[in-house]
């Protein structure tokens, strides 16, 4: 189920405009927490 917005625009729509503009696809340092509860969840 898609959400629609009030601009007429959907979820696919909105997501895929800004997919090129992602921070950890810049050509730049890109710094995340992995922290403790991601070590616990995930190992």
């Amino acid at each position: 189920m898609q959400r629609a917005f009030a601009t007429g625009e959907n979820e696919n729509d909105i997501m895929s405009r800004y997919r090129n503009q992602l921070p950890q696809l810049a050509d730049r340092l890109f710094l995340t927490d992995g922290g403790l509860e991601t070590t616990l969840v995930f190992h």
